[in-house]
């Protein structure tokens, strides 16, 4: 855990972007306007600067003219979106924010910065050339499955696990392990494979919540049956606590799988395939 609650982890150098509190949670939210963004979810993102870090550029009349959204993804900062008022667009806002949200997660000590980068967004694939963001596995596309599909949430008797019981049990569950040939998961935690290369770091954190998803960075399974078994046991943890759908990335050969989660009303999140991009330190 690390706190920047002082400012203290942005370097002098990126002064002209600013870490955002929940004091800005109304200029944000006219940034943000039709992203599924509240603004009690934006209070609480604003003040857990544990998971989220939103950075913004002013006007020189003070107000916001971009912010750019990151989360705290295991060793990573994974940058999530930025926005830019219709007539701030076209400068180097995106650019500025992201090198600024760089250079703080170098700063806070952890390994590097990482992103869904698109391959057919010219714009994305720019951005993340300037960023040297490398390419950590093979394209993919993402699918968010509602919980509510799955057998599995109908089993949640008892009391709720707590948070951290709920995570222990999602990292034991996304085990590489559990495959009996890791070589042949799906897709290999994306968080711990050096770019370019099938070769695993030590682990990285699979699971993280963001917002009301639960996102994984990889998918230790071998075929449609060792997924189906794993969102099973999913299910039960997280319809306990209150997460309504998960965030799987599938590649984008395995077509039988697609048509596997889309059955069971999952739905295509990436317009097209989507690889994650990593700088690490």
């Amino acid at each position: 855990m690390f706190d920047i609650s002082s400012g203290s982890a942005l370097p002098r150098e990126v002064e002209d972007e600013q870490l955002l509190g929940p004091g800005d949670v109304g200029e944000i939210a006219s940034l943000v306007a039709g992203h599924r963004f509240t603004d009690g979810v934006l209070e609480a993102e604003l003040a857990d600067r544990d998971r989220y870090w939103w950075v913004g550029r002013r006007r020189p009349d003070g107000t916001l003219a971009a912010v750019h959204r990151s989360l705290r993804w295991g060793d990573y900062l994974f940058l999530k979106g930025v926005f830019v008022q219709p007539e701030a667009r076209g400068g180097d806002h995106a650019l500025r924010l992201a090198f600024a949200l760089r250079r703080m997660a170098r700063r806070a000590g952890l390994r590097g910065a990482a992103a869904w980068v698109s391959a057919g967004s010219p714009a994305q694939l720019a951005l993340a050339g300037r960023l040297r963001l490398q390419p950590a596995g093979d394209p993919l596309h993402l699918f968010a499955l509602p919980f509510s599909a799955l057998p599995g949430a109908e089993r949640t008797g008892g009391d709720p696990p707590s948070r951290a019981v709920a995570f222990g049990r999602f990292e034991d569950l996304l085990d590489p392990d559990r495959v009996k040939n890791p070589g042949r998961a799906l897709v290999p935690d994306l968080l711990s494979v050096r770019p370019s290369s099938s070769h695993s770091l030590a682990a990285g954190r699979r699971a993280v919540l963001d917002r009301d998803r639960l996102l994984l960075s990889g998918l230790p399974c071998a075929g449609i049956s060792e997924v189906a078994a794993l969102l099973d046991e999913i299910a039960p943890f997280a319809v306990a606590l209150g997460i309504p759908e998960i965030e799987i990335p599938v590649p984008i050969s395995e077509i039988a799988l697609m048509l596997w989660l889309s059955g069971r009303k999952a739905r295509r999140v990436s317009g097209r395939p989507v690889h994650v991009g990593r700088y690490d330190f």
